[in-house]
């Protein structure tokens, strides 16, 4: 499941430590297992018992099967403070807590961390929350901004390199690295890059998470002559990979994007001898 709900551990925690304050005797007593086990004794989930058990009771509130809880009273047990939970079994949950001196120990740790955020954002503890989020919206937008003019200066330097397209055979050719682009933004600007040249051939290559990309572009009236999928697929052998898809338009990825450049060039090569044959 997904875990138990902030407002559930709330209630958790608060039944423990109002049983803990009650100073609860607690007894304990050595029995055979099945009869510890019809009296209503708890046996943990994953552990292994002999055929004798020690029985903790904890007046009427707890009564389970343990080896380890040595304490008259659950006065003794201190401050209950939950610290995470976890599923063991379909409709079985495993918490886990500390107690004591360890909850003295993380409460202070945690009220560091708490001043700490307090002294880096220069507000009370009551606003910090509302202060890291605030930050965070602030931060998004600056991505966004940043990616947006990212991406305007890739397409203003791939328009401004349209004058220099290459004469292949009597064929426009634009063969270019974007790197930092996603498939759809290399998508919509090889498209782009389309129209603009008239008639032509758009050759796209970007570097992304150590993995090559290539994207093949072709003008209607040059597919028959050129198609998309059959030069991407000759290009992405030199990345070490394969793709296709139409004649018009067509990707492929390989695993080796440092022969990226190796793989533009070669297009120029292909089409030449596409169009000599």
């Amino acid at each position: 499941g997904a875990g138990v709900g902030v407002a559930a551990r709330a209630d958790v925690e608060d039944l423990v430590n109002e049983k803990v304050l009650q100073a609860i005797p607690v007894t304990t007593a050595i029995e055979d297992l099945d009869t510890a086990l019809r009296s209503g004794a708890m046996a943990l989930f994953g552990e292994k018992y002999g055929d004798r058990v020690r029985v903790v009771r904890i007046g009427d509130f707890s009564l389970e099967l343990c080896g380890g809880l040595h304490t008259s009273t659950s006065a003794e047990v201190g401050l209950f403070k939950l610290t995470q939970e976890r599923g063991v079994a379909a409709g079985t949950r495993r918490i886990e807590a500390v107690t004591g001196t360890g909850s003295l120990e993380r409460f202070r740790a945690e009220h560091a961390v708490v001043r700490a955020l307090e002294d880096l954002l220069s507000v009370p503890r009551s606003e910090v929350i509302d202060e890291i989020g605030r930050r965070l919206e602030q931060l998004k937008a600056i991505q966004r901004d940043l990616e947006r003019e990212r991406l305007a200066a890739v397409r203003a330097r791939l328009a401004a390199s349209l004058d220099s397209a290459q004469d292949v055979a009597g064929i426009k050719l634009l063969a270019q690295r974007v790197d930092g682009l996603d498939a759809a933004e290399a998508r919509e600007l090889a498209d782009g890059l389309r129209r603009k040249l008239g008639s032509g051939v758009v050759i796209l290559g970007r570097a992304q998470d150590g993995k090559a990309a290539l994207l093949v572009a072709v003008t209607e009236d040059l597919t028959d002559r050129i198609p998309a999928g059959d030069l991407v697929r000759t290009l992405a052998k030199i990345v070490g990979g394969g793709g296709g898809g139409r004649r018009d338009m067509a990707e492929a990825g390989g695993k080796d994007p440092d022969r990226l450049d190796e793989a533009l060039r070669a297009g120029e090569t292909w089409i030449r001898e596409r169009l000599e044959a």
